[in-house]
């Protein structure tokens, strides 16, 4: 893997606003930046049950061809009541053969556990995913979800989902078979906030059922000892970074990984191609789930939607219609990475 020896710092901040009158005002936009000048992308946010709020992000510099280096993850506190977020700190484990850190997702439990997931290629070292894992989010332990040491794996798009009953917290994430160049599901979990996990389990994909996983991120919600996993299925082989799914497909497990349900929940009247899903709940048994949809890529009729998750198909309103439904990652009108969706009450909020 090549180094990147020069390096450009950046003036990429990330931009945010808090509401404390669900969601009608917000306050003015305020900033919260990289250390050293690098650039800041790719934040996730979560609630602390204290009423804290804690982002978390990577910061890196470009060399002169826009190439990522220097490569950290951060995550900054906003105490409760406030609407500022603090200082960074550095959660990720430096080292200078560090060539790529990616994706990093937040969940934080019941309890008060924070725990930060990211994708760590090493120049020497392998493809790994990464956890940070702290009780008073200063100071911070490390552990490995994942780890292909021989470059065998490639791992990505971790996403954490955290029980409040059980307090087990799991993970969701694809793993690209450097042969096959196909990707796969994994499941993987912590029993003790992150300090050890289960060995990856492979839940979908070609050398399991047969299906073509989509490289999107796949997402899950835990309850009572239950997680529901939603990932998208392709009709054709991975060929770039991004993909259409032609189905989105919920897979629930009992808390010996065990498979006790799968049924496709895209809402068919929305659409024939589908971007970016994601799940949510409350605790209370009511979940929901968000995706964009289209009819065909370039579609300019497309839209987000959003919609409660029931035993029949699944009815979404569209929360932007229209929009324009496209995974061309190089186009002003592409849809991103991330998409934002959370429960409270029986209420969805969410970001797109």
């Amino acid at each position: 893997l090549p180094s990147f020896p020069t390096r450009r710092s950046s003036d990429l901040v990330m931009g945010y606003a808090f509401s404390t009158d669900g969601g009608a005002t917000w306050t003015d936009p305020s900033f919260v930046s990289s250390p050293d000048g690098r650039a800041a992308s790719d934040p996730v946010l979560a609630r602390h049950p204290d009423g804290r709020f804690f982002l978390t992000w990577v910061g890196f510099f470009r060399d002169p061809q826009g190439n990522p280096l220097d490569m950290h993850v951060y995550v900054s506190e906003s105490p409760a009541g406030s609407a500022t977020f603090g200082a960074p700190v550095e959660v990720s484990n430096p080292t200078p053969d560090v060539f790529l850190l990616d994706k990093p997702w937040i969940a934080i439990s019941s309890s008060g556990a924070i725990a930060v997931s990211f994708a760590d290629i090493q120049q020497n070292g392998g493809f790994d995913e990464d956890v940070a894992t702290s009780l008073d989010g200063t100071t911070w332990s490390h552990s490995k979800i994942a780890k292909s040491p021989s470059f065998q794996t490639f791992y990505n798009l971790a996403f954490l989902c955290s029980d409040a009953t059980t307090q087990r917290l799991t993970a969701t994430l694809l793993g690209q078979d450097q042969n096959r160049g196909d990707l796969d599901l994994y499941l993987v979990h912590s029993d003790d906030q992150g300090t050890s996990w289960s060995q990856p389990k492979k839940i979908a994909g070609p050398s399991v059922n047969g299906e073509l996983v989509s490289f999107d991120d796949p997402t899950c919600y835990a309850a009572d000892g239950t997680v529901s996993v939603l990932y998208g299925v392709s009709d054709m082989p991975l060929t770039g970074e991004s993909q259409s799914s032609v189905a989105l497909r919920l897979a629930t497990f009992d808390g010996a990984e065990t498979e006790t349900q799968v049924r496709d929940v895209q809402d068919a009247s929305a659409g024939v191609v589908f971007q970016h899903p994601t799940i949510a709940g409350d605790g209370s048994g009511a979940t929901s789930i968000a995706f964009y949809a289209g009819q065909f890529e370039g579609d300019p009729d497309g839209s987000y939607r959003v919609g409660r998750l029931t035993a029949d198909p699944t009815k979404t309103s569209g929360y932007q219609d229209p929009i324009f439904y496209t995974i061309e990652r190089n186009s002003i009108q592409w849809l991103g990475d991330y998409t934002g969706l959370v429960m409270d009450e029986g209420v969805a909020y969410t970001s797109f």
